[in-house]
């Protein structure tokens, strides 16, 4: 039996799931290097963290939220290609790698980049990990599904990140209380959804691996004793010259 193919499977998702988990944590620390502390605070405390912001601090803390929300979400996409494939659809796999089938003139079938906003594809990273992982869910994931007053806060922080990043005018830099404590909620609700879901793919990753480790074993004893089985016998039936 090959057990190359099923052993880089195992190394390119334990890699996956690492980056994962690095690239959360630093952009995490980059909205905490804004707001010390803004993650794990009480809700309640949330305004007396935010409204003393700078105009440069609001943007900065925006696009670091944005930032995170859209690598994380990426690399929670790739895992769920890379480990859950053969329970996706064809067209549910391309969405997640953000790909479309396109037709040429001449009739050749390729890809190409799919044009999809980033709440949507926000929503469909959630629910199809939720699709995945929900038979096996230990962390209650779908009380942090796309649905509740903190996740219906992302939909308008999306619209000031836009604005923001594409300002028209002065006054489209302006980040008001409201806005901010909007994007900061829906952060959190974001990150509660990450580390849960980080901890659900440790445990089926370091399983898969476990599993895999434990197979080699077992192939090995038993080619060990074939390889030992074939010597005696050799050994009975060798003609002497």
């Amino acid at each position: 039996m090959d057990n190359v193919p099923r052993r880089r499977y195992i190394e390119g998702l334990v890699e996956n799931f690492k980056e994962l988990q690095a690239v959360h944590l630093e952009l995490c620390n980059d909205v905490a290097n804004v707001v010390p502390d803004l993650v794990m605070a009480d809700a309640k405390d949330l305004p007396s963290k935010t409204t003393r912001l700078t105009s440069f601090e609001r943007r900065s803390i925006l696009r670091a939220i944005f930032s995170c929300i859209e690598a994380s979400s990426f690399h929670m996409r790739k895992h769920l290609v890379l480990h859950n494939g053969d329970l996706l659809s064809s067209e549910v796999a391309l969405a997640l790698k953000e790909l479309q089938v396109d037709v040429s003139s001449s009739g050749v079938v390729t890809t190409k980049p799919l044009k999809v906003g980033a709440l949507s594809l926000l929503r469909l990273t959630v629910k199809v990990f939720g699709e995945c992982y929900e038979p096996l869910d230990e962390y209650n994931l779908k009380a942090t599904r796309c649905e509740g007053a903190d996740f219906e806060k992302m939909i308008p922080s999306f619209k000031v990140r836009d604005r923001i990043t594409h300002p028209k005018n002065i006054l489209d830099l302006t980040i008001t209380d409201d806005e901010l404590l909007n994007a900061v909620t829906a952060f959190r609700w974001f990150n509660r959804f990450v580390i849960d879901s980080i901890g659900l793919i440790a445990g089926h990753t370091l399983s898969d691996a476990k599993n895999f480790e434990e197979r080699i074993k077992v192939l090995n004893k038993q080619i060990a004793h074939y390889d030992e089985e074939k010597a005696q016998l050799e050994s009975r039936f060798k003609i002497s010259d």
